[in-house]
């Protein structure tokens, strides 16, 4: 079970999500009142996740999400919001929020988002592990052999350590009018797609909305690719949105839908 930080001015909606929370199994290892306070109580506490109001006095939720992953960016957090400000939950999301619970929520939604994001949390750590202990394998080798090659090298262990910068997100996402665009490019992967469906997920409670995706300067679709999308457009037919599949490159469109005929009969 995890560890949960309750972030909320209002103590109505804090005691109403400790309630399902504990009922849930999970403990609440501290709550707070502004943004402020949620930071210095992730920082005591390191929860496995946090519900994250908006709208706060002296920090609000937006500005508690950036501070908080700017020292801790694996923080998984939830936003809990209006139904009128989905704007600012759009942001949130931008900034590295995982998700989004909408006001009044049910024990039931609160639940299935607080599962998948902990869910996808625990996925994406283990991936994690198993690429570090690959790298961590590859480095030893190359270790022994630079040994092997020259035993003189005693200089090795004072290389510094050179800091990688990180890479761009291989999507973006713009919210106008009720639709939903993801613009994605040709370094987007297969894996990807996990926080993409997650975001359209939390946006299919807008109705109408159509979901855009499109895809830029990408000329080579993969089989694994194309079988996101479709797992995309399928997730969005479910819930009744409309789905469109666009591109700058007409050939590329014609490819996919010459591998898929669900993506041939509804884009």
């Amino acid at each position: 079970m995890a560890k949960i930080l309750i972030v909320d001015d209002s103590s109505i909606s804090r005691n109403n999500l400790s309630t399902i929370l504990t009922n849930a199994g999970h403990t609440i290892v501290a709550e707070a009142t502004n943004g402020e306070s949620a930071f210095n109580e992730y920082k005591k506490h390191l929860p496995d996740l946090v519900t994250m109001d908006i709208t706060m006095p002296i920090l609000d939720g937006i500005g508690a999400v950036t501070k908080i992953l700017k020292e801790f960016p694996d923080a998984n957090i939830i936003m809990v919001s209006a139904l009128d400000q989905k704007q600012m939950v759009l942001t949130a999301i931008q900034c590295g929020a995982r998700h989004y619970i909408i006001k009044p929520f049910t024990s039931d939604k609160v639940m299935n988002i607080v599962e998948e994001v902990l869910i996808f949390s625990d996925n994406a750590k283990s991936h994690s592990a198993s690429i570090s202990n690959k790298l961590e394998n590859a480095i030893s080798d190359i270790d022994l052999a630079i040994n092997d090659i020259d035993k003189t090298l005693d200089k090795l262990e004072d290389t510094p350590v050179i800091d990688m910068p990180k890479a761009a997100l291989p999507f973006t996402i713009e919210n106008s009018n009720q639709e939903l665009h993801i613009t994605v490019f040709n370094s987007i992967k297969p894996e990807n797609f996990g926080s993409l469906e997650m975001i359209v997920q939390g946006f299919l409670y807008i109705n109408p909305i159509t979901i855009k995706l499109h895809l830029k300067q990408i000329e080579h679709v993969e089989d694994g690719i194309i079988n996101k999308i479709v797992d995309l457009a399928r997730l969005t037919e479910m819930n009744n949105a409309a789905f469109q599949l666009h591109s700058d490159k007409p050939e590329t469109i014609n490819y996919i839908k010459s591998k898929s005929l669900y993506l041939k009969t509804i884009t």
